[in-house]
């Protein structure tokens, strides 16, 4: 696979956050490749099994149709769940039969070569890759045959002859495929819901639509490529040469939407089918950035295999090693480009476009900082991530309104306040000294490092609870409920009465030291009431501070991080409760 280079300008490009039409078809033939590396292996696995005359019939169909249409086989390798297959099976080859022969029989099929092939059946149901499923055949082995023209499918209970394999028949179910937009920028995917192998996202996939609810999925489909076409001409452009599957997720809960990409699916995305085409076209920017940068690493060492580190993602509650860092990062970069591009497309002033904008550049930009201060890039990956941030610093020209871009600051540093707390503990040893420190009245000399904590942030989303999502309302101009709902100290803090909001949050530490949410918003009021040094160690330390507290058993919450704070390098201010 290494034979397929990237040119530099491809690679700066996909470092961008883009990637042309040469750039995709280079990761398009790379998973090919990949995936005929991965069915060799099967076949010797096979081989040292003494189980390959399971496989001979498969095999010597393909070899077949690759004399006569090679072209044709080329690209169908190209199908994403080939992938997740064949990885499976190369931990046990002796449950590739019914995949495989299935796979040639639909490749033979479509280049209307005569062929007969027998397909183990599982109750009954035989499903040609790229063609369909059919049902009701009986037990007992399926042989499936074409004459270049019609296909026909012959068990012990019954025999299904297909004249046109995409109509739908009694016992057939044909794949769904959608094209959608104009000859020059079109779209051609699968809605696939049927292969046995999509099942490989870590979410849970949908079981066959209705025809209902896959005809609403196309309508959906086909209204979000038209915004993607018209506001992200980049994303369209590689879009259309790559992706070819889009499959179906149960969703989280009722109304609930959730996407995925996986590394053993390129070319294709998940989806729980969402609302409206806005937010499908918001899904499919993500997800297709997942799905390049997964194709990109099959190619390029970006990061070094056995990551030494775990990181901040500013928009996970819990640690991740560099790779999973890197491609959030790389995903949130596609993410700030959609409510880029939206912001500029829309005719009127929309406060919610403005703040996700502004605050998934801030997150996005942080992530950079962190990748390229983890020492675990390669240096390929140092270019590409040094990519990355030129895209994000020259997004930073683009200005917001400053309630906005102070709101998303705010947010930004309660929710690093939080995480710091739930995955960052210091040395208990370090703790005492300092103690005896305080005590002592003597300085606090250098500050320890922090490590990971033991028990660290179970997986998720970092989310905007508490005063986060009071200013995230206050800013999107949506503020309703916050009188009845609100807590003291997060109301004096959205009046801007701060040291009110500084009292409350200290007395709600004082009483619950594991009140994340009031550590984190005494860090805020301190920073804007000019009180540096105790804001400076509750936004960088603040699982130290804390530790402190509790080891001295002192409520002087405030004087201890000045006094901590001094060492982070800021002038103490004034601190009076």
């Amino acid at each position: 696979m290494r034979r397929y280079r990237l040119t530099d300008s491809q690679f700066a490009d996909l470092a961008a956050g883009y990637g042309g039409p040469d750039a995709m078809a280079t990761l398009v033939a790379g998973q090919r490749s990949k995936r005929k590396l991965l069915l060799r292996v099967v076949f010797d696995e096979a081989a040292r099994l003494g189980v390959q005359s399971r496989l001979s019939t498969a095999r010597a169909l393909l070899t077949r149709v690759r004399t006569q249409r090679p072209e044709l086989v080329e690209e169908s390798f190209g199908y994403p769940f080939l992938d997740s297959w064949a990885t499976r099976c190369v931990e046990d080859p002796r449950v590739a039969e019914s995949y495989l022969s299935g796979f040639a029989a639909s490749v033979a099929s479509r280049a209307e070569l005569p062929f007969s092939i027998a397909i183990p059946a599982a109750d009954g149901v035989v499903y040609l890759p790229m063609l369909g499923t059919a049902a009701g055949l009986g037990d007992g082995p399926v042989t499936v045959s074409g004459d270049g023209r019609s296909l026909v499918l012959a068990g012990s209970v019954r025999t299904i002859t297909l004249a046109e394999p995409r109509q739908r028949q009694d016992g057939w179910e044909p794949v769904a495929v959608i094209s959608a937009g104009a000859p020059e920028r079109r779209l051609t995917v699968v809605i696939d819901d049927q292969d046995p192998h999509r099942n490989c996202f870590q979410w849970r996939v949908a079981p066959m639509l209705s025809s209902e609810r896959r005809e609403h999925l196309a309508r959906l489909l086909a209204h979000a490529w038209q915004l993607i076409v018209a506001r992200h001409p980049e994303h369209a452009c590689g879009m259309s040469v790559a992706l070819r599957s889009v499959v179906p997720l149960v969703p989280p809960s009722p109304g609930g939407s959730v996407s995925a990409a996986s590394r053993v699916a390129g070319g294709a995305v998940a989806v729980a089918p969402p609302a409206d085409a806005e937010e499908l076209a918001l899904l499919l920017v993500h997800e297709f950035a997942h799905m390049k940068l997964g194709g990109l690493l099959d190619l390029v060492d970006l990061h070094e295999s056995q990551g030494r580190g775990l990181y901040r993602a500013p928009w996970r509650a819990d640690p991740r090693p560099v790779g999973a860092l890197l491609q959030g990062a790389y995903a949130h970069l596609a993410v700030t480009d959609y409510w880029r591009a939206r912001r500029i497309s829309s005719s009127t002033a929309d406060r919610e476009v403005d703040f996700e904008f502004a605050y998934w550049r801030e997150q996005t930009k942080a992530a950079v900082a962190t990748l390229e201060g983890s020492g675990e890039l390669t240096d390929a990956g140092r270019v590409f991530v040094a990519g990355l941030g030129e895209t994000v610093d020259r997004w930073h020209q683009d200005g917001v309104r400053g309630d906005i871009a102070e709101a998303v600051d705010d947010i930004a540093v309660l929710a690093a306040v939080r995480w710091r707390l739930a995955n960052r503990a210091p040395v208990p040893d370090e703790v005492k000294r300092l103690a005896r420190q305080w005590r002592e009245g003597a300085p606090c000399g250098a500050l320890p490092e922090d490590r990971d904590a033991a028990l660290a942030a179970a997986p998720g989303p970092a989310g905007m609870p508490g005063l986060a999502g009071w200013l995230r309302s206050e800013a999107i101009g949506s503020p309703e409920g916050r009188a009845n709902d609100v807590d003291e100290a997060d109301a004096a803090y959205l009046k801007g009465d701060l040291v009110a909001a500084a009292e409350h949050y200290a007395r709600r530490v004082a009483s619950d030291l594991g009140d994340d949410l009031a550590w984190a918003g005494l860090a805020r009021a301190c920073r804007h009431l000019g009180w540096h040094a105790a804001a400076s160690a509750l936004e960088e330390r603040p699982a130290l501070v804390r530790a402190l507290v509790e080891a001295l058993r002192t409520p002087a919450v405030e004087g201890l991080a000045a006094w901590l704070g001094k060492e982070i390098g800021h002038e103490q201010g004034t601190f009076e409760v």
